[in-house]
């Protein structure tokens, strides 16, 4: 958003279905690859709250496990038009996941950097 002079327009955060790495710091190996490619990651994980799916516009999806997880919470069905796989947005798609950047390995992390890039262009 900052490269396109966007970054105004656009309130962009990160959470995970899981609370096991809440209020933790991106691993060493994630802010390492993400400085690579001129990004510095100063976020605090956390657990995606069911008050996410009203305040952001556009909820993006991993896989389809964290995908179904964010359909489970929409209990009223208000927000099914909001909630979709990141890598639907993907002009190289491949497999619909994003390989698991919570693996930790440095493959795995570049090539998850490499799609999620590429897929929010």
């Amino acid at each position: 958003m900052e490269e396109r002079g966007l970054s105004d327009y656009f309130v962009i955060d990160s959470a995970g279905i899981s609370a096991k790495s809440a209020g933790e710091e991106a691993d060493q190996n994630s802010r390492r690859i993400a400085r690579e490619h001129g990004i510095e990651l100063r976020s605090v994980s956390r657990q995606i709250q069911p008050s996410d799916l009203d305040k952001f516009d556009l909820i993006l999806a991993m896989d389809h496990k964290n995908f179904d997880a964010l359909q489970e919470m929409d209990l009223k069905e208000l927000y099914s038009g909001k909630i979709y796989l990141v890598r639907e947005f993907d002009p190289e798609p491949g497999t619909i996941a994003v390989p698991d950047p919570d693996i930790s390995h440095a493959d795995v992390l570049q090539d998850a950097f490499i799609i999620l890039q590429r897929s929010c262009r």
